[in-house]
């Protein structure tokens, strides 16, 4: 009753994200900003601008700046404009030589927060060097966030695992020992809750009447509603409330834009896989290391578990791999914080599928007992790999190399003289740090066009 349930309501999870035209939504990246990162101005600048590959949210304090030697910066209320992915915040004031750290925070279309910083340099471009930049992640808010989305994934595998290993344990030993389904609904609907909040207090209480608060607000009765069914008779249609809080997932995943639904739908199998695998597991183990001293009971009841657990592996593997393809160049797997965090993450999947192995070839040696003991390790090592998950899907993704640009990066390469009229007309081309990059976008590059005549200095901007 409860495969056919499972597959059924997995059907349900399919069928919902297809009829969704946008399902999947990105995590807002930065695509650079005005001043740029690590650059040398002449002069104070006018604003401060970030642009992002998707529209944001913001609050009023979501951009600041200050100096590095304590020089004052001072900004007016961001305004945001191209669809919302431009944010600028003019300067109240002209700003010192010297070196200024300016600090944003926005909220991404799937309701994360995403936060960064960069610095750039007013008159001496040499003092700028003895500054380190700020490479690393924004552990403050990015560990939260991922520490909240690990209790939630960690809820939904005690919830839906459980589910499925009272079938194997009631099937395999004529024992339907309670998982801790009820405990894993609730924390699902504590870690959304707890999540809303923080994005409430970081992005602003508005930030929740959009897509964000519904997915979460979704993730939160999807708990409860679990929860409850789970204390009646009907106890495993608590997996229709569980699949909501997949769907819920899956719509504010990472995967690209650019695949759609497809990429909603490697999250969905990929996230139900893996909370059957580990939930599952641990269910078993429970009922199990009482049966130490029974070899037959606890043979047949690691026999059955292996069953799923080998399909859960197999869609694990398979969606995580389509899924990486999609997010990530080969380059950016080891360039990039969520490449690295990625290939982590296969590491320990990695391991845990070895322990699996020898768990098995222990079972079908007939040394059922001894076999609990990698099986418990690859529970633990699977609740590592959640935490993983957790992390992926806090961090900001890469910025995508071929989105469009709402306009062209701001020109500070160097001036190359292209043409000239002696006495008469001098022409100069300056082209942004992207152009020169070779990186493409739509929108390649931006270039000044600076010509001298008579007098004059008239500058015209070209794309």
């Amino acid at each position: 009753m409860i495969t056919r349930r499972v597959v059924a309501i997995l059907t349900l999870v399919v069928g919902a994200l297809i009829a969704s035209p946008s399902a999947a939504s990105a995590h807002a990246a930065l695509l650079f900003s005005s001043p740029s990162p690590d650059s040398v101005a002449v002069s104070s600048p006018t604003s401060i601008s970030v642009v992002f590959s998707e529209t944001v949210t913001v609050g009023a304090d979501s951009v600041g700046i200050t100096g590095v030697a304590g020089a004052p910066g001072s900004l007016s209320l961001p305004v945001m404009s191209d669809d919302g992915r431009v944010l600028t915040a003019p300067v109240n004031k002209t700003l010192l030589p010297g070196i200024y750290v300016v600090d944003w925070i926005v909220t991404s279309g799937d309701g994360d927060l995403v936060d960064g910083t960069f610095r750039f340099g007013i008159g001496d471009a040499t003092s700028l060097a003895t500054v380190s930049s700020d490479a690393g992640l924004p552990w403050g808010r990015t560990g939260a966030t991922a520490a909240l989305r690990w209790l939630l994934f960690a809820g939904l595998a005690l919830a839906l695992g459980g589910l499925v290993g009272e079938h194997i344990t009631g099937r395999q030993i004529g024992r339907r020992t309670r998982a801790w389904v009820v405990p894993g609904c609730l924390l699902i609907s504590a870690a959304a809750a707890a999540l809303a909040t923080l994005l409430a207090v970081e992005g602003g209480w508005t930030t929740l009447t959009g897509t964000a608060g519904v997915v979460l607000g979704l993730e939160v009765l999807g708990g409860l509603f679990a929860a409850a069914l789970a204390l009646t008779p009907f106890r495993t249609l608590a997996v229709l409330p569980l699949a909501v809080v997949i769907v819920a997932e899956a719509i504010r995943a990472h995967p690209r834009e650019d695949i759609g639904a497809a990429g909603a739908l490697l999250t969905a199998f990929h996230l139900a896989a893996a909370a059957l695998w580990v939930g599952a597991l641990i269910h078993v183990i429970r009922i199990g290391w009482p049966l130490r001293r029974n070899q037959p009971a606890l043979a047949r009841l690691l026999t059955g578990y292996a069953t799923w657990a080998l399909a859960a592996v197999i869609v694990v593997l398979v969606s995580g791999t389509l899924a990486a393809l999609a997010l990530l160049t080969p380059e950016e797997l080891v360039s990039t914080t969520y490449g690295r965090v990625l290939l982590a993450k296969l590491t320990i999947v990695t391991t845990a599928v070895g322990l699996a192995f020898t768990a098995r070839r222990l079972l079908a040696r007939h040394f059922a007992a001894r076999a609990l003991h990698p099986a418990r390790a690859e529970a633990a090592t699977l609740l590592a790999v959640l935490a993983a998950t957790g992390l992926l899907v806090s961090i900001p993704m890469p910025a995508l190399g071929d989105s469009a640009l709402p306009f062209a990066p701001p020109p500070i390469g160097v001036v190359v003289p292209v043409a000239t009229r002696a006495g008469q007309v001098s022409v100069a081309v300056r082209a942004s740090p992207l152009c020169q990059a070779g990186v493409r976008h739509p929108v390649r590059c931006g270039v000044t066009l600076r010509g001298w005549g008579n007098g004059s200095n008239d500058v015209g901007r070209i794309k």
